[in-house]
């Protein structure tokens, strides 16, 4: 895990100086769930956060280049709809414009409240000098998971 992890921030950091793509996103409540609802541009190289938990991703609209972690590279068309596990950290590259929706299971309705319970901060990942501080063992105490 620690050397895709590593490969996943090496290349984060390639595209961090690349100017920021508008990606508009909609948030949606409802009873027990938070649904997070992304509008993705072609062409763009998206690297997303670490989750901390299990969740939904529903795709209504587009094409997706995803990195699997076995480093093949897998096509989520829309109406594709699959599980992430804890501690995933996708790299897209988005082929078609697509909108992409996280469905997670929570009673939270702060969004600061949220990110603290979803995803992983990165100062818990790597160092301020971009040196991983985990190995699958501090990933899996991180999210809680044996």
């Amino acid at each position: 895990m620690s050397n895709q992890l590593a490969k996943i921030f090496a290349m984060q950091d390639l595209i961090g100086d690349a100017p920021a793509v508008p990606m508009p996103v909609r948030q949606h409540f409802g009873p027990h769930v938070y649904i997070r609802e992304i509008f993705m541009p072609a062409g763009t190289l998206v690297v997303g956060k670490m989750h901390r938990t299990e969740h939904f991703n529903i795709l209504t609209q587009g094409v997706v280049r995803l990195i699997n972690p076995d480093d093949t590279i897998s096509e989520v068309r829309a109406g594709d709809v699959f599980i992430s596990k804890p501690g995933v950290k996708k790299v897209l590259y988005i082929v078609e414009d697509t909108r992409w929706l996280t469905v997670h299971p929570t009673d939270t309705v702060d969004t600061k409240e949220l990110e603290a319970e979803l995803i992983v901060p990165e100062e818990e990942i790597r160092d301020d000098k971009g040196n991983l501080l985990v190995d699958e063992a501090t990933v899996k105490r991180l999210l809680g998971v044996d």
